[in-house]
C-alpha cells in the first residue's frame, strides 16, 4: 500500500533520533518488513509485540494499529481490521489514512454507506481537494438512492479534477439510472476522450444509446466493451442498471 510505505519512510525517520522504547519501534519496523514479504500472521504477532510492550510513543502507537489493521484487511478479516482502524483512529481523529481504509471496508464489505459517508466526509472536511473521497462518498450516495447528493458530489470531484475518468462514468451511470440518456451519453464520452480503453464507460454509452433508439451504434459499443473487459454487464447489473 502507497500509504504504509510513505508511512513507514515517517518511521524510519523517526529512529534516526535516539527514543525511549526502541523494542517497540523494532518490533514494529520488523512487522512492516514481515506484511511486505506477505508474511501477515507473523506481521500481526509482531504489531501486537509492539503494541502491548506499553513502550511506543502516541504517534508510532497509532501507526503500529494501522499496520496491524493492514495486516488484518489482508488476510481478509475485515472487523479486526476496522477494530484496529478505530483505534488509530481514536489515538487521531484526523489520521487520513485510517479514514480511508475504514471507509473502503464500510462501502466494499459492509454495505454500511452511512458510515462510510460519515468517514468519507471527514477525509473531504481535512481535504476538500480529495477527489478519490469525493467521488467515493458519491458513490454511497448513489447507494442509498440519493443521486441529487451523489451528482453533486461526481461533479465537484471532476470541478477539481476535469480528468477524473472515475467521475465522469460514475456520474454518467447516474444519469444513465435516471433515465437522461444525453447527459449520460456526454459524460461517457468525456471519460472515453480522456480513457479510450474505458470498457465500463464505452459500455454505459451504449446502453444510452441504445435506449435512444441507436441500437446499431449502441450495439457496437456494447460489444466492443465485452470484448475487452468479459464481465463488464454484470457490473452494471451490479450497479443497479436494468439491461434488457
Amino acid at each position: 500500500m502507497k500509504a504504509l510505505q510513505t508511512i513507514f519512510i515517517a518511521l524510519c525517520a523517526l529512529t534516526a533520533a535516539p527514543m525511549i522504547g526502541a523494542g517497540g519501534l523494532d518490533d514494529l519496523q520488523a512487522g512492516t518488513r514481515a506484511h511486505n514479504q506477505a508474511n501477515y500472521d507473523e506481521a500481526i504477532r509482531l504489531y501486537t509485540m509492539a503494541i502491548t510492550a506499553g513502550e511506543l510513543a502516541p504517534v508510532n502507537l497509532l501507526i503500529a494499529f494501522y499496520y496491524r489493521g493492514n495486516s488484518w484487511y489482508s488476510k481478509q478479516d475485515v472487523d479486526r481490521a476496522v477494530a484496529d482502524y478505530s483505534e488509530a483512529i481514536r489515538l487521531n481523529p484526523q489520521y487520513a489514512d485510517a479514514l480511508r481504509q475504514r471507509a473502503l471496508i464500510w462501502t466494499e464489505h459492509k454495505n454500511d454507506f452511512d458510515r462510510a459517508i460519515a468517514d468519507l466526509s471527514e477525509l473531504i472536511r481535512l481535504d476538500p481537494q480529495d477527489t478519490v473521497s469525493l467521488a467515493r462518498r458519491g458513490s454511497a450516495w448513489r447507494e442509498k438512492k440519493d443521486f441529487e447528493r451523489a451528482i453533486a458530489d461526481y461533479s465537484e470531484a471532476i470541478r477539481v479534477d476535469p480528468k477524473d475518468t472515475f467521475a465522469w462514468n460514475r456520474r454518467g451511470l447516474v444519469y444513465l439510472m435516471l433515465g437522461n440518456y444525453r447527459a449520460a451519453i456526454a459524460d461517457f464520452n468525456s471519460a472515453i476522450n480522456i480513457w479510450p480503453e474505458d470498457s465500463h464507460s464505452l459500455y454505459g454509452r451504449g446502453l444510452a444509446q441504445r435506449m435512444m433508439g441507436d441500437h446499431a451504434g449502441g450495439e457496437a459499443d456494447m460489444a466492443a466493451a465485452m470484448k475487452a473487459y468479459p464481465t463488464v454487464a454484470e457490473s452494471y447489473r451490479r450497479d443497479g442498471v436494468q439491461i434488457k
